[in-house]
């Protein structure tokens, strides 16, 4: 016979709903997929680090050279179109068209979406995990993937000095600015910015006409009845600054280590989007489950118009 006198048992419902909720979470770790990939890399990672090694100290020659002849572009550029019109340029031709096509992003985005916070704290998870498991596989190829891009660089380069020798060189300003020194800053091999913060494209836009007007746009989601509730906002961006993606030019002694965090990263995101699916999936409070309860409380409203007239009587009376 078991004593519960000392002490308060859970009841079988609440242990059911506790070992379901490891069971989920068990579930969306998917340990035994995680293992295989683990394993998988553990083969590779030797010689995935000599490659890169091997081929560091070509691959950041090149990146300073070519930084190089972007800094002698950028000097082209400020003579060719002087007293600043470059920028005059950039703010009032290229800024108001990138502006409009940010607004219309955010608006497809809040007249398409107004998730539940479970919902919402879900998704997020799912993202985080994705684009760690993206960065994964970007470091795992980091030779081969920054080659790819000093190549595709270089292109912009020759097509940018061919530019400068016609009459659309104007054109020029707009490939110097928004792609070639941003491809080139995001393979830096140290967090130092490249170019001066004043010249990123959120910085030159910042003061661009129109863009005053132009703010974020915010969504706002009517809390659903019965269950209030808020959409959490995203942690604030640092202004100007552009996220590193994966992979730039990290030291090569340090490319090992690099792999590691790669994968602790991706096995903590696992985990983080296994405990909010878990949150979900016990409570969700995605649109066709409210669009479910909608129907529900529709179908027991006269009877809960009842019980409340009945409840607020008995109330007064007794008062």
């Amino acid at each position: 016979m078991v004593d519960t006198s000392a002490y308060k048992c859970k009841s079988v419902e609440d242990l059911l709903k506790e070992v379901s909720k490891q069971v989920s979470e068990y579930e969306a770790l998917k340990l035994n997929e995680l293992k295989s990939q683990l394993e998988a890399f553990v083969k590779k990672k030797s010689a995935a680090t000599e490659e890169y090694k091997k081929k560091y100290d070509d691959l950041k020659t090149l990146w300073e050279k070519q930084g190089k002849r972007i800094d002698e572009l950028r000097s082209d550029f400020k003579c060719a179109f002087p007293d600043e019109k470059w920028k005059k340029l950039i703010q009032e031709q290229i800024c108001p068209l990138l502006a409009d096509l940010h607004e219309a992003e955010a608006h497809i985005k809040c007249r398409s979406v107004c998730p539940g916070k479970k919902e919402e704290q879900r998704d997020r998870a799912k993202a985080d995990l994705e684009s760690a498991q993206t960065t994964v596989s970007a470091w795992e190829t980091a030779a081969q993937r920054i080659d790819t891009q000093l190549k595709d660089n270089q292109k912009v380069i020759e097509e940018i000095g061919r530019l400068m020798q016609g009459p659309d060189r104007v054109i020029g300003i707009y490939l110097l600015w928004f792609k070639l020194m941003l491809a080139h800053s995001q393979l830096r091999p140290s967090e130092t910015a490249v170019f001066p913060e004043e010249e990123s494209p959120e910085k030159l836009c910042s003061k661009a006409e129109g863009s005053e007007e132009k703010k974020e746009r915010s969504c706002e989601c009517p809390a659903w009845p019965w269950e209030p509730q808020t959409t959490e906002e995203p942690a604030p961006t640092q202004s100007g600054t552009a996220p590193r993606i994966a992979p730039w030019l990290v030291a090569k002694d340090n490319y090992s280590e690099t792999l590691d965090c790669a994968w602790a990263d991706y096995k903590a995101k696992k985990e983080a989007f296994a405990s909010k699916d878990t949150a979900f999936k016990a409570d969700p409070d995605d649109l066709a489950t409210r669009r479910e309860k909608y129907e529900d409380k529709k179908k027991t409203l006269d009877d809960d118009v009842k019980q409340a007239l009945k409840k607020a009587n008995f109330q007064s009376v007794s008062e």
